[in-house]
Formats: structure tokens, sequence, C-alpha cells
């Protein structure tokens, strides 16, 4: 019996029910796996020119998360609850499968700086979270410098 019992557990090649598979070992033929290098925010501006005739760079949402150091969702959850105004620039909406999408949120090179320089100011942007009930007039400042700067971009 106990034979029976040894040949079973020895095909199982270290691994039985409910335990983990064991990685595949290092194969030292392999290619080296490439780096992603670390870019800027302001790698890739969208040179865009207002109605008004003055061309501003403007920035996606990711670039604006870069600069704060923080996930895609947060930014966007941070502007549905109002912690942070909306962005002031889109590109075109699209149709995708008959559905409208509204297009992505841009903001201009200034409000980012501007938004990295109110976040420095109250050591957040190293911070793993924000209590935003603690910091209420960040919220008013970022408002109102990114009110000033577009009024000024659009005038």
């Amino acid at each position: 019996m106990e034979d029976i019992v040894d040949e079973f557990f020895s095909s199982l090649d270290e691994f039985y029910p409910g335990s983990k598979k064991k990685r595949r070992p290092i194969d030292p033929n392999a290619k080296p796996r490439k780096v992603k290098e670390e870019v800027s925010w302001d790698a890739n501006p969208q040179v865009k020119s207002l109605p008004n005739g003055k061309v501003v760079e403007l920035f996606s949402a990711g670039s604006l998360c870069q600069a704060l150091g923080r996930p895609l969702v947060t930014i966007r959850l941070w502007e549905r609850k109002g912690y942070i105004p909306r962005a002031p620039y889109r590109l075109k909406s699209h149709i995708v499968d008959g559905v409208k999408k509204p297009g992505w949120r841009m903001y201009s090179r200034a409000m980012i700086e501007e938004a990295v320089r109110l976040f420095q100011s109250k050591n957040l942007l190293e911070a793993p979270r924000i209590d935003w009930n603690r910091y209420p007039d960040l919220s008013i400042e970022l408002a109102d410098s990114w009110r000033v700067i577009h009024n000024q971009e659009t005038a």
C-alpha cells in the first residue's frame, strides 16, 4: 500500500492540490526584459490652437497623474467628488458602438505646474493618501488658480 501512495505523490513533482505551483526556472538564454524608461509628464504635449488664436500646450489627465504621482483612477475620483475642478479642455468627443463618448480631459502646462506647486506647498506630493477634509482650502486654491489661468489662456 505504501508503494502506491509513494508512487502517486512522486508523480506530483512537488505540487499537491491546494499548493502553489512552482515558478518556471529562469532561462539563462532568455532575452533581458526591456525596462520602461521614466518619461517626464511634459514629454508629449498636444499643441492646440484656441478659437481666440492663442496656441496652448495641452496635456492628458495621465500627465497630471504623473506630475502629482497618483493613478488615473484617483484623479477621476477627485474630479467626480469635486476635490479638483473639472478639466477645462477636452478633445473632441467620438462615437463608439453607437454611444457618444466624451473627449479626453486635457490640462494646460500652467495648470499642471500650478497643481504641482499647490500640492508641494502642503507637502502632499509624497503623501500616500490625502484627507481632503484636512485641506479644504486646497480645492478652493486650485479651482481659483485654474480659473485665472483658463481665463488668461482663452481671453
